[in-house]
């Protein structure tokens, strides 16, 4: 209910805004490449400015680029997950320009390298995480977009890549 309400109430006031280009976080794109080694652990991060802008589908992929700030991450993954067992955990950390979260509520979408979804988040925290399990090589983009974002809202974006033995808990 309280989504419905802070939507309709910045659509009205004539707050969606779409940039005219697409934004790239800084950097704008890295290199991750999964460890061989069971226990390691493997940490990328990133800062961006994500544009005003409401979007109710909870999904950037349903924006057009310009709408999302964008981090490409290029993942060199083993060509089979026989020895070690990966965890992929992206998100995204901002603290509210408006002061307000609900007038600050972001998502985070994960594209993989073959245009499939591996997932989005969107809880109306100030944190929004998705996991991924041994996914495969190939540069995804990290999207962020407003789901009510009445400003321009800078966030710190990571992503952590954890091996185990295969077939165990994480």
């Amino acid at each position: 209910m309280r989504r419905s309400v802070v939507t309709a109430a910045v659509l009205t006031l004539g707050a969606f805004v779409v940039p005219t280009s697409a934004l790239a976080a800084t950097p704008s794109s890295q290199n991750a490449s999964v460890p061989t080694t069971v226990g390691s652990t493997v940490t990328k991060t990133w800062t961006g400015t994500i544009p005003p802008g409401t979007n109710p589908s909870s999904d950037c992929t349903t924006l057009p680029a310009a709408a999302s700030d964008i981090e490409q991450i290029t993942i060199s993954a083993p060509a089979s997950y026989q020895n070690v067992s990966a965890s992929f955990t992206f998100s995204i950390h901002w603290t509210p320009v408006s002061g307000n979260a609900t007038t600050n509520d972001e998502i985070l979408t994960v594209v993989g390298p073959n245009g499939a979804e591996v997932g989005s988040s969107d809880t109306s925290n100030t944190t929004e995480t998705v996991t991924a399990n041994d996914i495969q090589s190939g540069t995804y983009q990290v999207q962020a977009c407003g789901f009510v974002n009445v400003g321009s809202q800078n966030y710190q974006g990571s992503l952590v890549i954890h091996t185990t033995k295969p077939n165990s808990a994480a």
